[in-house]
């Protein structure tokens, strides 16, 4: 496995994961909308993708990750802990 950046059509903002040759995760930011959970947007639902990503990784968690702490990011971090516990 060779090192990987995705980058995540979120909209407004950006998201990265960066995926190592070791597997790990690191995410930079993270930009969930609420709107992308029906799937009528061209937004991604991220909490699915990397809940589901995280799952075929039998992985519980992400690694690493950098968030700044600002009004569109904010909104968004209870979903990425609750992905990261719903796997625990």
């Amino acid at each position: 496995m060779k090192h990987s950046i995705t980058f995540f059509p979120v909209g407004n903002g950006d998201t990265s994961l960066i995926t190592l040759a070791n597997g790990k995760h690191i995410l930079m930011d993270y930009r969930h909308q609420k709107k992308t959970e029906d799937g009528s947007c061209p937004e991604i639902n991220l909490k699915d993708h990397l809940l589901k990503l995280l799952q075929d990784a039998k992985c519980p968690y992400l690694d690493a990750g950098r968030l700044h702490l600002n009004n569109i990011y904010c909104c968004s971090c209870a979903t990425l802990y609750f992905i990261c516990l719903n796997l625990l």
